[in-house]
């Protein structure tokens, strides 16, 4: 009787030790939501001594007991536990946590709260959300004001190709000029695009569309290229004529995108395949190559901005297949990528079948 009784005294020792030195805030309440006993840690927070606590209830304590109590006597008649919940003031933010308490026969005696200081946490979240913002409002204004003078640029050397176009010399400066120009207008236009991804307002124009016509019209547009480095194109449609209800200059970017980059990393001499077929609901299209594949490493991020791998850190602005998912996705689709090093990649996305 008497072990029985130390071992209790030294369990209470134990816990009012835990109490009194915790830094997060504790505090127990019985059935009616009057406080047993509360730590230091939470009566400071509450900006009240702790001996002002017990045996009142949190109508006495907190300002905002009106909206707390339905949540602690749902602890009380359910037994769940509430997570996480966000609480404070302007300046200052905490995490409360609100569990049961059961006696040794497992009745619900009362509730238990732990709470948790978050301000710093909530800070620095507020500064990430706040940069992210700002670096996007910033690459949407000068994306948006850099067209002015490309457009500029490209008119002074059409302009100069028919004074000077004679001089073979001048006719290779000026097609420099005029592939740089395209590919900072391609560059302007996926930051106008990932900013508009970020922001949920990417714009679509929807019809109903031919799925093979749509995924000839991109083979058609790519093929030239894949040409140029000996890599053949095949094609394969089984969508059992099928229709999509899509925006088709946003699809053939997607396709622009995928088949780029394959043509971009295949070997020399080597094939992609594109494909569209009937599955389900959807009409899904792959876009596969025998490439080097993708490394494990980068596959988690491989959809997320500006994040080329190092060995294609050259290869483009690390816009594309962010952007490929964010039209997909806007088109209640999805996108996703199978690999094996050494073997190939292959894309895949999917468009509903209009109905």
């Amino acid at each position: 009787m008497d072990l029985g009784l130390d071992e209790r005294e030294r369990a209470l020792a134990k816990l009012e030790s835990l109490l009194a030195t915790s830094p997060v805030g504790i505090a127990f309440l019985d059935r009616d939501l009057r406080y047993i006993r509360i730590n230091e840690a939470l009566a400071a927070i509450h900006g009240r001594a702790a001996t002002e606590h017990v045996g009142r209830s949190i109508h006495d304590i907190l300002p905002d007991a009106v909206t707390l109590e339905p949540l602690l006597r749902g602890v009380l008649e359910t037994g769940e536990m509430v997570r996480e919940l966000e609480v404070g003031t302007h300046d200052r933010s905490f995490l409360a946590h609100y569990f049961p308490v059961r006696s040794l026969e497992g009745r619900i005696i009362g509730v238990g709260g732990m709470v948790v200081e978050n301000t710093e946490r909530r800070r620095v979240e507020d500064e990430l959300r706040h940069a992210v913002q700002l670096r996007e409002d910033v690459l949407a204004v000068v994306s948006h004001d850099l067209r002015s003078p490309l457009a500029t640029i490209e008119l002074t050397a059409t302009m100069l190709g028919i004074q000077l176009g004679g001089d073979p010399r001048v006719r290779n400066h000026l097609a420099v000029i005029q592939r740089s120009v395209t590919r900072m207008r391609h560059m302007i236009d996926d930051l106008l695009d990932s900013a508009s991804i970020r922001e949920g307002r990417l714009s679509l124009e929807l019809n109903h569309e031919s799925p093979d016509a749509v995924m000839g019209e991109a083979l058609d547009l790519q093929e030239a290229i894949a040409a140029e480095r000996a890599i053949r194109v095949q094609r394969f449609v089984d969508t059992g004529g099928a229709m999509v209800r899509c925006d088709r200059l946003r699809i053939l970017q997607v396709f622009g995108n995928l088949i780029g980059n394959s043509i971009k990393f295949c070997r020399g001499g080597g094939a992609i395949v594109v494909t569209a077929r009937k599955a389900d609901k959807h009409i899904e299209f792959s876009v596969r190559d025998d490439g080097p594949g993708i490394d494990d490493d980068v596959l988690p991020t491989l959809f997320e901005p500006y994040r080329l791998p190092p060995a294609q850190a050259k290869a483009g602005s690390g816009l594309g297949l962010h952007i490929s998912k964010g039209i997909v996705e806007r088109h209640g689709g999805t996108i996703w990528v199978e690999t094996e090093r050494g073997r190939g990649t292959t894309m895949y996305f999917t468009l509903p079948i209009a109905a």
